[in-house]
Formats: structure tokens, sequence, C-alpha cells
């Protein structure tokens, strides 16, 4: 891989995935209703976080596993603000 230049699978997947959450908010994919299940964190006050969705908590892998909360940790852990 490393002597072929390509990204693992796991890598791809977050490429993937932030892509497709970036497209989604700048409205070049037509979803009104997955948009209006983000969760965007809009602060109050100048805290030190720097995570851009409020993804809920889930004692279960199943509800963990959720697509749309996926991307938003995803985005968190990766992006930041952005």
């Amino acid at each position: 891989m490393n002597n072929l230049k390509l990204l693992s699978l796991a890598d791809r997947r977050v490429e993937a995935t932030l892509a497709f959450l970036l497209k989604l908010i700048d409205r070049r994919v037509d979803a009104p209703v997955l948009l209006f299940v983000i969760n965007f964190k809009v602060p109050t006050h100048l805290t030190r976080s720097n995570s851009s969705f409020v993804v809920p908590f889930h004692s279960t892998n199943y509800g963990r596993n959720n697509p749309i909360h996926c991307m938003m940790r995803i985005c968190n852990e990766h992006l930041g603000f952005f």
C-alpha cells in the first residue's frame, strides 16, 4: 500500500464520509430531510471545544453506528470547526 501510495479502507471511508457531509451542508446533495437531522453546535459563549456537531450519547453499538451520528462524530474527530 505504501509503495503504491494507496489509502487504507478505513481512511477511504473517512474521506468519503467527510466529503458527503460537506456536500450535504453545501447543498450540493439535495436531501433536506438529512440536513434537518444534523445537530449543529451553536456555542452561546467562547469555549475551548472545537466540535461542530452535537452527537447524542448512545449506550448501545446499534445507536452509536447510526449513519448520521457516525458522520457527525467523524467530522468532529477529524475536522473540528470547518
